[in-house]
């Protein structure tokens, strides 16, 4: 009985306000699309290569601040990894309520935070996290709840906020669908161009290590696994390490990210990788 009232809640929210909210017991499709397969409600993905995203405060807020210091870093999550990709991103958000582009409100009577796209508006606790304000906000770039039980579990899906918005930090696989709802919405906006292949090297005590990327897409990101090149010349062993290894290709051009070292073990690992070539001077 209980189920069955949670079901035809969900559904009468879904019919009246255009969302379910944290907690749906049934797997929705990545996006928030209409009967047709078109992108519905995307209300903040339409605005942002506005100047700034204004969002307004309801409700009964006693620590407004910290709830507005909550709302601008949950947005910007959004924002960033566009701006890998289009030079005319938003440049910041702003907590106002003269013209918004969406609404949050405070509501103590609630335990879950609940989003409505097609109100351009989220509900959430006094006590919401960083992370589900994060996930809720992401109904308002267009993103739909992938989690297929209310435990929030996905098994046999890609890490994602919008799965499991205990998550810190967006995935890989959040920052994708965020991408193709944007270039849906605005196919005409400026790009960014593509990065050119380029080769990166590490030098190390007569060792070498290259990698060579091809040219990419913006937000095009190529990661490496913790490796060791060794190279033995009696008596001694020397290595070249690298761990957290990442490029981004950002605004044009590769970035780089990662840890180096070196040391004395005299063991090659994971050097069979894509992009990565290898040798002795």
């Amino acid at each position: 009985m209980f189920i069955l009232v949670r079901i035809v809640k969900c559904i009468l929210s879904a019919y009246l306000l255009g969302g379910c909210g944290e907690g749906q017991d049934h797997y929705q499709s990545k996006y928030l699309l209409g009967d047709g397969g078109e992108l519905t409600h995307a209300p903040l993905a339409e605005k942002v290569f506005e100047v700034s995203i204004r969002i307004c405060l309801e409700g009964s807020i006693r620590n407004s601040e910290k709830i507005g210091e909550l709302v601008i870093s949950s947005v910007s999550n959004w924002l960033r990894p566009l701006r890998e990709v289009y030079p005319a991103i938003a440049e910041d958000v702003v907590i106002d309520c003269s013209a918004p582009d969406a609404y949050l409100e405070v509501n103590r009577r609630i335990s879950r935070a609940r989003a409505f796209p097609a109100q351009s508006k989220i509900v959430v606790y006094p006590e919401v996290s960083l992370e589900v304000l994060t996930h809720e906000f992401g109904h308002l770039f267009g993103l739909a709840d992938t989690y297929k039980s209310v435990s929030g579990h996905c098994p046999g899906q890609p890490e994602s906020i919008m799965c499991e918005p205990s998550n810190k930090l967006l995935s890989d696989d959040d920052v994708e669908g965020l991408r193709f709802v944007v270039s849906k919405l605005h196919p005409n906006a400026e790009r960014y161009p593509n990065c050119p292949k380029e080769s990166f090297e590490k030098y190390a005590r007569r060792i070498k290590v290259e990698f060579r990327l091809p040219e990419s897409e913006p937000g095009t990101k190529i990661r490496f696994e913790r490796g060791r090149k060794s190279r033995y010349r009696f008596p001694w062993c020397r290595s070249l390490w690298w761990s957290e290894l990442e490029f981004t290709c950002n605004r044009g051009s590769w970035q780089e990210k990662g840890i180096w070292g070196r040391s004395s073990r005299c063991r090659d690992k994971n050097l069979s990788q894509p992009y990565l070539f290898n040798g002795a001077l």
